[in-house]
């Protein structure tokens, strides 16, 4: 129908006239109504494969996003701006220290504020507990910060269980953790208005 439709427009450009226009409008509208039923359809499918296939459809998520280019040059409160990535990164950090509230300082001993009201306070490291949670992990996302990635923990989820709920009670019961657990990659994803002004 694409061909036929730009076959209907030539035909037009060379011979100008009200019925080869009227020709040309019909398979266009023709055309658009199929593409648009076309990509109905494709959104469709991505939403009903999301569990089987998410990097697909977070993939067709990002191909959306008008704004692909990063903000690199950002205004103090000063109002001079920044000029490199490190005084970026710095202006960033402390508008994230702003807008994001603080957990208070865990103290050994003490209940976490969360298991409180989920595990009246206890939390279960048995080796039953941790296998099924590593059993439950989903082979097709990405590997974590150590660079492992979850299709190992789930093959090896019976020889992994009991070492990890011999570790997991040490450091909860110490108040430390991993390092790479307490980091994480945050990219800011500019909105609108002044690319500069840090708020956005």
């Amino acid at each position: 129908m694409i061909k036929k439709r730009d076959e209907a427009w030539k035909k037009y450009i060379q011979f100008k006239s009200t019925a080869n226009f009227e020709q040309y409008k019909s398979i266009r509208n023709i055309v658009n109504s199929m593409v648009r039923a076309d990509g109905a359809a494709y959104r469709k499918s991505l939403l009903q494969g999301f569990k089987s296939n998410p990097k697909k459809f977070y993939g067709y998520m990002r191909n959306l996003r008008t704004v692909k280019d990063a903000a690199t040059t950002l205004r103090r409160s000063d109002g001079s701006t920044t000029a490199t990535d490190q005084e970026t990164a710095a202006e960033r950090k402390q508008q994230y220290r702003k807008v994001f509230v603080s957990e208070p300082a865990y103290v050994s001993g003490d209940p976490h504020p969360s298991s409180t009201q989920q595990h009246d306070g206890i939390i279960k490291f048995d080796t039953a507990t941790v296998l099924r949670y590593l059993q439950r992990l989903r082979p097709d996302s990405s590997p974590g910060p150590d660079g492992l990635h979850p299709l190992l923990f789930v093959n090896c989820a019976a020889a992994m269980a009991e070492p990890l709920s011999i570790i997991f009670p040490k450091s909860d019961n110490s108040g430390n953790l991993p390092h790479d657990w307490k980091t994480a990659n945050i990219v800011p994803i500019y909105r609108k208005g002044d690319r500069a002004d840090r708020n956005n």
